[in-house]
């Protein structure tokens, strides 16, 4: 290797003899930016001549090391498959399809240079003329003796080639010359002898996706605009009823210890779930779900809607009293099933996602987890997770609309059935795509999931499957060893029939394994040369993964020690993700511009709030400030018309706000209440100031 001032020259001859590229780039056989070729027949004065042309600067960027008179550049054409691709050492080699061919002279021994005080040249012997011939690329002279050399390659009838055009050349060249790797033998044995093939299949001629479907909005939604009628598509009227059915209950057991407070402690009505709901979204909108309630509900930091809805009072004792299920025959159902609690609000909620989507061609299968810190036995530790501790989720969504349609939710140990051959990522995967196989669909999942025999079985139902692998005793050694000879960004391909196995090295002591049934053929593409199953994986894993985003976005899940809290507002989120999902689809059908999430997202809320705070500026006895703030938020007009005329005074009673030791009498009484107060708690308002 020689230094000189910006310049580094190296020359391996075994494979390779490259003379040069700039100072910071690395002399790899993946040729970045101008690099020059030269065979073994060096001599020391000729490198010496080099190195002091580049120390003296007479040497420019486009100029090629000078062969000599005895090289000849001659083009090969594409080998056949049956030919053998490797070198005389029998070990593996990268072959182009197309390939330069320089035929080199006699073999010299080069001797290396005397050491000097600013350069430093290392030339390593070359082993064969063969593999010299059979790895090295265009070359061209330069200088003074660039016209000699294009004279006698045109004497030997071979093509000519200027060095604009060889640089050209060998960037097309270089990536599938260098990025595919092969192994010896045509047919390999796996640990468990499985059977692979690296010569792919014979290309057929791709079937027409069997697609009996039409993908997005079901008829169901046909008509449903408004934010808040979305929203009661997925958590309908009979979901909420039958909350508010078993709130009711457990507010008759606890009613009891607040007998002072009476109406703050009543029972509650769909009409004010659904109001609850929407102040839970809107906490989301405006990130307050992870304030106190104090807060929330305060005049000065909180929004009106909150106080539109409901008191703060109120709002926190309907999240204690919330419950989904009958108390009774709770714990009988507990004993086969960990999510009694839940169980019947959870499957209407994944029926009814079923009912108004049908996902496009592109599946993703992934996990979720629900951040969660009490106790409960089937909570989990995530450590790649932002919450890392909570409950998960196994999610099936759209790739494209980020949709969610079936969910799994994981109960601890035991609650995955196990079959002999199988794994849970298998049973899983086909549980959650059941009624969606036959259709030419396209499943991506994670090496948790992925397996050669689920592979197999999604093929016989007409489904495909790309994901990541773990090493499996069906995986070839050579696929998962990181061996010197393989460089950075190759790739290895296995066959079997219609399942392709890749092995892409993406690090020096990393193999990244994928198995499709999707691809064939080994394709290098992109800009980075990747395969073109690496780039269809990198394009659709994320779709749980951002439907996951989504949620977290504007989540409306507040701290929490009763697990079926947590749960359910996880429902609410992907509730609010998938009505958004439902409206994008509705206004590009009608070819108009969707809502912003955050303004979609307040329009729901107020939706929800607005039967039950319109009821509540029509229930007697409503404080004044609680009227004025459901009219600024649901921007109505104050009347200036006169009330009715105040009722005549009552008898002498004992005012309802002084303390009882003072015995104040009075006739006056509110005029919205019928309290009697004396002067002292009262005050005199003109009859159009009232409202």
């Amino acid at each position: 290797m020689c230094f000189c001032e910006g310049w580094m020259v190296l020359l391996l001859i075994p494979h390779h003899c490259v003379v040069t590229a700039r100072l910071g780039y690395y002399p790899t056989p993946v040729y970045r930016n101008k690099c020059m070729m030269a065979t073994s027949k060096l001599s020391e004065d000729q490198i010496m001549a080099y190195l002091e042309q580049l120390e003296n600067e007479e040497m420019s960027e486009d100029d090629i090391v000078d062969l000599g008179d005895d090289v000849t550049i001659t083009w090969e054409e594409e080998r056949s498959e049956d030919e053998v691709d490797q070198d005389d050492t029998g070990g593996p080699s990268y072959s182009p399809t197309t390939r330069p061919h320089v035929t080199p002279p006699p073999f010299t021994p080069v001797t290396p240079p005397p050491t000097t005080s600013h350069v430093d040249a290392v030339v390593m012997p070359s082993t064969s003329h063969s593999a010299i011939a059979e790895t090295t690329t265009p070359v061209t002279p330069t200088g003074a003796s660039r016209a000699e050399a294009e004279t006698t390659s045109t004497s030997r009838d071979s093509q000519e080639f200027d060095s604009q055009d060889l640089d050209e050349l060998a960037e097309e060249l270089v990536p599938e010359y260098s990025l595919i790797y092969k192994l010896p033998k045509q047919t390999v044995v796996a640990g468990n002898r499985h059977v692979w093939s690296t010569k792919p299949p014979r290309p057929k001629k791709r079937k027409r996706d069997s697609a009996n479907y039409t993908p997005g909005p079901t008829p169901a939604t046909d008509g449903v605009i408004e934010a808040d009628e979305i929203f009661s598509l997925f958590l309908d009227d009979l979901t909420v009823s039958r909350i508010v059915y078993f709130t009711n209950e457990f507010i008759d057991k606890v009613k009891q210890k607040f007998k002072n407070l009476r109406n703050m402690y009543d029972h509650t009505s769909t009409m004010e779930m659904k109001a609850l709901l929407g102040v839970l979204i809107m906490s989301g909108v405006r990130r307050d779900n992870r304030i106190s309630s104090e807060e929330m509900f305060s005049s000065d930091a909180g929004a009106g809607l909150y106080r539109a809805g409901m008191s703060e009072r109120r709002f926190s004792y309907l999240l204690r009293c919330l419950r989904f299920d009958d108390a009774i025959t709770r714990n009988e159902r507990k004993k086969t099933d960990r999510l009694a609690a839940i169980r019947d609000v959870w499957d209407t909620f994944l029926s009814n996602c079923k009912n108004c989507y049908i996902p496009g061609a592109d599946i993703t299968i992934d996990e979720q987890l629900l951040s969660f810190r009490g106790r409960v036995v089937f909570k989990m530790y995530m450590k790649n997770k932002p919450a890392k501790y909570g409950l998960k989720n196994v999610l099936a969504c759209d790739a494209r609309s980020h949709y969610i349609f079936n969910a799994y939710p994981y109960l601890g140990k035991g609650s995955v059935p196990k079959t002999e051959g199988s794994t849970q990522g298998q049973f899983l995967t086909e549980k959650l795509i059941e009624g969606y196989t036959g259709a030419g669909r396209t499943i991506t999942t994670d090496n948790w999931f992925t397996s050669l025999p689920l592979a197999m079985n999604l093929l016989q139902e007409d489904t495909h499957l790309v994901g990541t692998m773990r090493p499996k005793p069906y995986v070839l050694r050579e696929a998962i060893t990181s061996k010197a000879d393989r460089l950075i960004g190759s790739s290895l391909f296995l066959h079997d029939n219609n399942v392709t196995l890749l092995s892409y090295k993406a690090k020096k002591d990393k193999n990244v394994l994928l198995l499709s049934t999707r691809h064939h053929t080994q394709t290098i593409s992109g800009r980075k040369n990747k395969p073109e199953i690496l780039h269809y994986y990198n394009k659709h894993k994320g779709g749980v993964d951002v439907f996951d985003q989504l949620c977290a976005k504007y989540s409306c899940s507040r701290k929490t020690r009763r697990w079926p809290v947590c749960f359910f507002m996880g429902m609410v989120n992907m509730t609010t993700v998938n009505a958004y999902v439902i409206h994008k689809e509705q206004m590009q059908k009608a070819n108009r511009n969707p809502k912003e999430t955050r303004v979609f997202l307040r329009e729901m809320a107020k939706g929800l709030v607005k039967p039950w705070a319109f009821r509540r500026l029509h229930q007697n006895g409503q404080h004044a400030s609680v009227r004025e703030v459901i009219q600024d938020v649901y921007q109505l007009q104050r009347t200036a018309t006169p009330s009715p005329e105040p009722p005549r005074p009552a008898a002498i009673k004992r005012c309802s706000l002084c303390m009882r030791n003072k015995d104040r009498k009075t006739k006056t009484t509110c005029y919205k209440c019928s309290k009697p107060v004396c002067h002292e708690h009262s005050s005199h308002v003109c009859n159009y100031c009232r409202d």
